[in-house]
């Protein structure tokens, strides 16, 4: 769980303004550091349904840690889908499914994103919970 805080206060000092044009700055700078998704796995199973943007998720499991390749064709939701992989990417899914993402309000993320984008991050939150719960899955089905 160490890992988990150290992530939170990492975003926290990544988000330290609670100024609208700063988060979205720092959004869009966040958006630079993401990795390509082969347009093979743009497909419908890797869509977030409930993103006003096109925006896919592609999870990979690697020694029971797991990782996301997030991308969108906006710059903000790219930069948000960056911003959930920073805080997911290396957990177990355990850890995922437990981790609550309620501080990105305090620190004025949601209230500084527009509702459909909020709606986005909402819609990517639970689809990464979901594609965890799913590796949970297919571990006990191995068993």
């Amino acid at each position: 769980m160490q890992n988990v805080l150290s992530r939170r206060e990492s975003i926290e000092k990544l988000f330290s303004s609670t100024n609208k044009t700063d988060i979205y700055n720092t959004l869009l700078s966040l958006s630079k550091e993401t990795n390509p998704l082969d347009k093979g796995f743009q497909d419908e199973r890797n869509r977030v349904i409930g993103c006003q943007s096109q925006m896919f998720v592609y999870a990979t499991n690697d020694n029971s840690k797991i990782y996301f390749t997030i991308y969108s064709d906006a710059l903000i939701s790219r930069g948000i889908g960056a911003l959930l992989a920073k805080i997911y990417n290396g957990l177990t899914a355990e850890e995922i499914l437990k981790l609550d993402i309620a501080f990105l309000k305090d620190l004025g993320i949601t209230s500084s994103l527009s509702l459909t984008r909020s709606n986005g991050l909402s819609a990517l939150n639970l689809k990464i919970k979901s594609l965890a719960l799913g590796f949970i899955e297919d571990t006990i089905k191995r068993k």
